[in-house]
Parts: structure tokens; sequence; C-alpha cells
């Protein structure tokens, strides 16, 4: 029961902590490094690939098939070792390399592997290949205060900063 003196009292609530701090997410701008990281890795295994058919193109009958070969093992390696980290850490290579990582956004916790790989990429691969321009629609959400890109809405995950989170 509340008393005649109590009447201007402001009503009592529980003030709860923001679970979505700034200082726990990763930044955008080790966001774009790490994809970076992983672009200069792949194009660094194109080049070399490039080089390598080339410089021994005399001793192929098909350099064009020796490189398709080639570009398959090396996005099979490359596929092989990310899936491994986004498995098991939620990383990507550039992503490990500047420690953050990509978690469920509800809990923190690990994200369903098939949900991660669906939605955060397969999804958006594909829809790059059809409309062209969804990356650019994609990237431009991470200026929100979540600092979330459309592939992490669509994943429900969010991406954090592990030097921050100790």
């Amino acid at each position: 029961m509340m008393k005649s003196s109590d009447i201007y009292q402001a009503p009592g609530a529980e003030l709860r902590e923001n679970t979505l701090e700034a200082s726990k997410l990763a930044s955008i701008s080790k966001r774009f490094w790490a994809m970076v990281i992983d672009k200069v890795i792949l194009v660094g295994l194109i080049v070399l690939g490039v080089w390598l058919v080339d410089s021994y193109e005399y001793y192929w009958n098909d350099p064009d098939t020796v490189f398709l070969y080639y570009m398959c093992i090396v996005g099979s390696l490359l596929l092989g070792i990310n899936t491994y980290l986004l498995s098991m850490r939620g990383q990507t290579i550039g992503k490990r390399i500047l420690k953050i990582s990509i978690v469920n956004y509800e809990d923190g916790g690990r994200v369903n592997f098939l949900s991660l790989i669906f939605f955060r990429y397969i999804l958006f691969w594909f829809g790059n290949a059809i409309l062209g321009v969804l990356w650019l629609i994609d990237a431009s959400f991470i200026f929100g205060h979540e600092r979330r890109c459309l592939h992490d809405l669509a994943a429900n995950t969010k991406v954090i900063d592990l030097q921050n989170n100790l």
C-alpha cells in the first residue's frame, strides 16, 4: 500500500545493464580488416596458381584444365580451413588473426553451424550472384548502433572482440 506522502515518488523499476555493450562488439575497422585478410589470402592463392600454371605451361597439354584443378584444390583447402574455424570458434582466418568471433546474438554462445553457413554465407553468395549489389546493402547495415550487417541479422549473430571480452 502506498502512503499519501509517497505519491510524488518515482515508480520503482529494475535497472538492467545493456547486454549489447559497444565495447564488446568488434569494431567496424576490425571487421573490415578481417574481411580484407580473408580476401588477400584468397587472391594470393589465385595469383600463385596463375603463376604456377603460367610458368609450367609448356609441360602441360591444357593449362586451363590444370588451373581449374588448382582452383578446386585451393578452394577446397580454404573452404575446409574456414569451415573448421567457423564450426569450432566462429572465426575465419582473418577473424582469428584479429581476435574477433561470430557468436549467437541472444546469448553470446556458439552459433548453430548450419545456420551460420547458410544464412551468413551461402544465402548471400547466391543473393550477390543474382542481384550484384546485395553486398553493398548488406555492408551498409554495419553502421547501425548494433554493428550488425544484414547477414548478421539473417543468421541472428553478432561479431565480438575477444580482446575486450576477457
